[in-house]
Parts: C-alpha cells; sequence; structure tokens
C-alpha cells in the first residue's frame, strides 16, 4: 500500500485527531477510487451537518461522559484499566462517564493523552 507525503504528514503529526489518522490507515488498505467516493459521501453528509448548525438548527452533541465512555471502549479497556492508566480510582471514573461529576481541570493532561479528549470538543 502506498502513501503520498501528504498521507505521511499527516499520519505522523501529533496534532491530527485520532479519527483522521484511523480513517486514513483504514482507507490506505481500500481501493483508492472506492475509498476517494466514500470521503467524498462524507463530506457531503458533514458540510450538511455544519451548515444545519451555522443555520441556527440544533446538532445533537455527545456529551463528554459519552465521549470519554465511547473512548474508553474503542481502546478495550475495562473501567479499572482505564482508571489505573489514569492513576484515579474506578469510582471516580464511573462518576464521570455517568456524567455525575466532571473530571477536575488536573485530570485533563492525562485525559489527553488517553484519547485526545477535552471537556470542550
Amino acid at each position: 500500500m502506498t502513501t503520498t507525503p501528504e498521507i505521511s504528514a499527516v499520519q505522523s503529526d501529533p496534532c491530527a485527531s485520532y479519527w483522521l489518522r484511523g480513517a486514513l490507515e483504514s482507507a490506505i488498505g481500500r481501493d483508492p477510487v472506492d475509498a476517494a467516493r466514500d470521503a467524498e459521501a462524507l463530506c457531503r453528509l458533514l458540510a450538511g451537518r455544519a451548515k444545519a448548525a451555522l443555520n441556527g438548527h440544533p446538532v445533537p452533541r455527545r456529551t463528554f461522559a459519552e465521549r470519554l465512555k465511547d473512548e474508553r471502549k474503542r481502546l478495550h479497556m475495562t473501567q479499572a484499566e482505564c482508571a489505573m492508566e489514569l492513576e484515579i480510582c474506578p469510582r471516580a471514573l464511573w462518576s464521570w462517564e455517568d456524567g455525575k461529576e466532571p473530571p477536575p481541570v488536573a485530570q485533563e493532561g492525562a485525559l489527553a493523552r488517553l484519547g485526545r479528549l477535552s471537556r470542550n470538543a
């Protein structure tokens, strides 16, 4: 599978999102024409969603708790494993994932390393 220098640059960019890097990795293994068609369809769908948001139509946003839980599952981690990685007690992680309380600001660095999460994203 060949890549372009532009694709390689995005894949090695630490500021590129995990989602984008994962999508590129997935696309590289596919037929380039099929991958491009799917990317064009995705672009149209996301552009429509963005346009709706800009025109004042509410676009459902996932909560930080939902994104945290999804990221933990994407990494195939149990709550106990994730809590150990974050150096917190499992009960705290459960509370964050359940939306009962947000993580303290002091944990944002660890959360960002875990999955590029941000309370504001």
